[in-house]
C-alpha cells in the first residue's frame, strides 16, 4: 500500500513539473517572438494575435453590453468598432434621445499597461474641428467609460476598401485636416499629446468629406519636453502602421508624422499588403511635391523627417501655392463645422488697449453669422463692456450670495452675455466665476470671456486654465509693450500659447521689420527673472476712433460702424471658429 502512495505522489509531481515546463516553453517561445518581431519585424499580426487575444478574448462577456443602460443615462444601441484597448459603442441619452460615442476601457487593460494614457486627463479640454468633443467620464467595477459626441460619417478603413486607392486632391484634404490636429495635439501646454497609433479606421470621414480623428486610447503626454525619445510599452499599437522606434518601444511627435505619412500612401497606392506600402509604388502617380513630402514622413531615420507638424503643415501650403488654404487665417473653409464645435476664448489686457472693442467685436460677428454665442464680462471694476449694448444690467451679475449662479442677459438669439451696471457691486468668486464659464460651455458654441485686470490671481488663472485660446491686446505703442514683461510675470506660466493682438493700428510701416514676438523672449524683469513667453499668432485690428464713438453713442458694437475694424475682427473670428460666411 505505501508503495502504491509513493507511486501515485511521483506521477503527480511529474505530471506538475511537466505542467510548469510546458507553461515556461509556451512563455519564453512568446517572448523570443516578441523579440524575433522587435529584431526583424516581420510578422504584422504578432502583437494582435498574442496581446489583443489576451486582453479581449478572455473577456469578451463582459464587452456584451448591447442592450444596457450605462451610468442610469445611456442605452447601449450597438457596437462602434473594437480595438486592442476596449470597444466603442453608438449609444442613445434616454432622456434627450440624442447619439452618443462610448469608448470603454476594461480595468484590466489599463493595470497591464504603463502607458501614461491622455484621453481621460485631456481629451475633456481638447477642442478642435476635427477631434470629437468628451462630454462626460464615469466608471464601474468593470472599467471606464469615455462618451465622446456621435461622428457621423464613414470610417476610412472601410471607405478604403469601399471607394480605394483615393486621388491625390482628395487625400490631400484628409491630410491638411490631420496634420492640423497634430499641429495642435503637438502644441498642447502643459505638455505636448502624442496620439500614438495613426490608422484609417481611427479616422472617420463626416458627411461633407472632413477627416475626425477619434479613439485616443493609446495617447499620452509627453512630460518632459527635454527627452528627445520618449519610452513606453507597445501595448494597444497598431503595428501595420506603427513608427520603426515605436516597435522598439520608445516614440515622439515625430513618430505620429511617420504613421499618418504611411497611412497616406497606404490611401493612394490601395495595397492590401502594407509590407509594400511606401513612396516608390507611387512615383508617376502622384505629383513630385507630394512625392517628396510624403517621403521626408517615412524616413526611418528620426532626425531626417519633419521634427514637427507645423513643418509639415508648412509645406502642405507650398502645395497649395496661389490656392485658398484652409487652415490660413484669412481664407473660407470648405468644410461645414460640426454643431458640438465649441470654442472657449479668454480675451486680456494689463492697459486699456482696447480689450472690450475686440471682445464686444468678436462676440458680435459670431452671433452675427447663426453661432450660439455667450460674451462673460469679468472686470467687475470697470464694467464697461456693458456700454456696447443696449440693455440694463442691472443685478445681472451683482447681488449674487449663496454660491447662487447667475443668468445672462439676452441680446438676440444668438448673443447672450454677463455683465453689471457700474453702480451695482460685484462680489463673485473663483467657483462661481468656473461655473459660469463651464455652463456657458454647455450652452453656446463660443463662449468669450473679457479678463478683467482686477481680477485677483486665483481666479485669473482659474480662468486661463479652461479655455482654448488666449488673446492678449495691446497697441503698437512701443512703451506698452516694454511694459507688458513685468506687468505679466507672475502669471507667466498660465499664459502659455498666447495670441496677439495689435489694436487701434495704424501705421502700417511703424511695426514693419520690428520683431514683435521679440518683446516678449528672454526680457529680464527687475528682481524678478527672466521673462519669456511663447507667442503664437499675431493680428491686427485697425483705428477707427470715429466709429468707436459712434458705438457707445448708439450703444452697438464699434464693428456695426466700421468696415476697417469689422474686416478685421471677422479674420480674427475665422482663425478661432471657421465658418462658411
Amino acid at each position: 500500500m505505501i508503495i502504491v502512495i509513493i507511486v501515485l505522489i511521483g506521477i503527480a509531481i511529474s505530471l506538475s513539473l511537466l505542467l510548469i515546463v510546458d507553461k515556461k516553453s509556451k512563455e519564453e517561445k512568446a517572448n523570443e517572438c516578441i523579440e524575433e518581431y522587435f529584431d526583424e519585424a516581420t510578422s504584422t499580426e504578432l502583437i494582435s494575435e498574442v496581446l489583443q487575444t489576451e486582453l479581449m478574448v478572455k473577456h469578451k462577456q463582459e464587452f456584451d453590453l448591447k442592450g444596457k443602460t450605462l451610468n442610469g443615462l445611456y442605452r447601449v444601441e450597438g457596437v462602434l468598432g473594437e480595438g486592442g484597448m476596449g470597444r466603442v459603442y453608438l449609444c442613445r441619452n434616454i432622456k434627450l434621445g440624442n447619439l452618443w460615442a462610448i469608448k470603454f476601457i476594461p480595468n484590466h487593460n489599463l493595470h497591464k499597461t504603463r502607458l501614461r494614457f491622455a484621453e481621460e486627463d485631456i481629451l475633456k479640454k481638447l477642442h478642435h474641428i476635427h477631434l470629437p468633443q468628451i462630454v462626460d467620464i464615469f466608471r464601474d467595477d468593470k472599467g471606464t467609460y469615455i462618451v465622446e459626441s456621435y461622428i457621423e460619417g464613414k470610417s476610412l478603413d472601410k471607405k478604403h476598401k469601399e471607394e480605394g486607392p483615393f486621388k491625390e486632391e482628395v487625400v490631400l484634404k484628409w491630410l491638411r485636416h490631420l496634420t492640423d490636429v497634430l499641429v495642435y495635439l503637438h502644441s498642447m501646454e502643459p505638455y505636448p499629446i502624442i496620439y500614438g497609433d495613426m490608422k484609417p479606421s481611427n479616422v472617420m470621414i463626416t458627411r461633407d468629406g472632413g477627416a475626425v480623428l477619434v479613439d485616443f486610447s493609446v495617447s499620452m503626454e509627453l512630460r518632459d519636453k527635454n527627452e528627445e525619445d520618449y519610452f513606453t510599452s507597445p501595448l494597444g499599437i497598431t503595428v501595420k502602421f506603427a513608427a520603426p522606434e515605436q516597435l522598439k518601444g520608445y516614440l515622439d511627435i515625430r513618430s505620429d508624422i511617420y504613421s499618418l505619412g504611411f497611412m497616406i500612401c497606404h490611401l493612394l497606392q490601395g495595397q492590401e499588403d502594407l509590407s509594400k506600402i511606401g513612396t516608390k509604388g507611387l512615383k508617376g502617380k502622384v505629383s513630385k511635391e507630394l512625392l517628396q513630402l510624403l517621403d521626408k514622413c517615412l524616413k526611418q531615420d528620426l532626425h531626417l523627417r519633419y521634427q514637427t507638424a507645423k513643418e509639415l503643415r508648412e509645406d502642405l501650403n507650398r502645395l497649395d501655392k496661389g490656392k485658398p488654404s484652409i487652415i490660413s487665417i484669412f481664407s473660407k473653409p470648405t468644410y461645414q463645422t460640426p454643431s458640438d464645435y465649441k470654442k472657449l476664448i479668454a480675451v486680456m489686457s494689463p492697459e486699456s488697449t482696447g480689450k472690450t472693442t475686440i471682445s464686444a467685436g468678436l462676440a458680435w460677428n459670431y452671433a452675427e453669422k447663426g453661432i450660439k454665442t455667450i460674451l462673460i464680462d469679468t472686470d467687475f471694476i470697470n464694467k464697461d463692456i456693458y456700454y456696447y449694448f443696449n440693455l440694463d444690467f442691472a443685478n445681472c451679475l451683482g447681488n449674487q450670495g449663496g454660491g447662487k449662479i447667475p443668468v445672462p442677459q439676452k441680446i438676440n438669439h444668438y448673443l447672450s452675455m454677463y455683465s453689471e451696471h457700474r453702480d451695482v457691486k460685484v462680489n463673485l468668486g473663483p467657483e462661481i466665476i468656473k461655473e459660469i464659464i463651464l455652463r456657458s460651455k454647455v450652452d453656446a458654441q463660443v463662449v468669450i470671456v473679457d479678463l478683467g485686470r482686477g481680477l485677483e490671481s486665483p481666479a485669473y488663472r482659474e480662468i486661463l486654465s479652461l479655455v482654448d485660446h488666449k488673446l492678449l491686446v495691446v497697441d503698437q505703442r512701443v512703451n506698452v509693450l516694454n511694459r507688458l514683461p513685468l506687468q505679466l510675470y507672475s502669471n507667466r506660466d498660465w499664459l502659455k500659447n498666447t495670441d496677439l493682438v495689435i489694436n487701434r493700428y495704424t501705421d502700417s510701416g511703424y511695426l514693419k521689420g520690428r520683431n514683435i514676438k521679440g518683446y516678449f523672449k528672454g526680457i529680464d524683469v527687475a528682481e524678478e527673472g527672466v521673462f519669456d513667453l511663447k507667442i503664437n499668432e499675431i493680428f491686427y485690428v485697425r483705428e477707427d476712433y470715429s466709429a468707436v464713438l459712434k458705438a457707445l453713442e448708439e450703444r452697438e458694437p464699434p464693428v456695426v460702424y466700421s468696415t476697417k475694424i469689422k474686416e478685421d475682427i471677422d479674420a480674427l473670428g475665422q482663425y478661432y471658429f471657421p465658418t462658411n460666411q
